[in-house]
């Protein structure tokens, strides 16, 4: 839900341009000075939780290389989906750069925790530590709780978040970001 969140928000300016959902997938990759470090690294992050998740939601019926292959395949399905709905957004511009860098975030997230997944769930500290600080049904919880740092890396105020201040250390940090920013007036 915070990927669908983070991706459409602000949920307004929807339109039509006359191209189909899946055109931006044949576009040149983007210029560099439209192309910022915030951008592909916020979509690598984002997207790692997701395969994290996917590869541990389909434990214990699929492991090892068949939960790796579809958690990736998953998240970039929906990576896919999210890109081609947001041809609909007036405030949002689809990518293939943002699609590649968000499969890429859901293989790091898959590649990091399907070599683990057996000992997180079926032993372990974290296994013990949940049983003893959260009921048996509170997993959904613990996880929303793990995600909430990564749904506060938008640059822009909304429901929830930190106001503008990853805005302000991500004008600080990259230097295209704050050229554009300067050049529009605003993000």
């Amino acid at each position: 839900m915070l990927v669908v969140y983070g991706s459409l928000y602000p949920f307004s300016g929807w339109r039509s341009l006359g191209i189909g959902p899946f055109a931006y997938l044949s576009d040149p990759l983007p210029q560099y000075q439209y192309l910022t470090a915030f951008d592909v690294i916020t979509n690598v992050l984002g997207y790692m939780p997701f395969g994290a998740l996917a590869v541990l939601a389909l434990y214990p019926r699929w492991r090892g290389a068949l939960a790796a292959g579809a958690a990736f395949i998953a998240g970039t399905m929906l990576s896919g989906t999210m890109e081609a709905v947001q041809i609909y957004l007036l405030t949002r511009v689809a990518s293939n750069l943002d699609l590649a860098a968000n499969a890429l975030g859901s293989l790091l997230g898959v590649a990091l925790t399907a070599p683990a997944t057996s000992m997180l769930l079926n032993r372990g500290l974290l296994r013990r530590m949940r049983f003893m600080w959260f009921e048996r049904d509170a997993a959904y919880m613990i996880g929303l709780s793990g995600l909430w740092p990564f749904a506060t890396m938008y640059p822009a105020p909304f429901l929830f978040a930190v106001g503008d201040l990853p805005r302000v250390l991500w004008l600080r940090i990259d230097p295209v970001m704050h050229k554009m920013h300067c050049s529009r007036g605003a993000l």
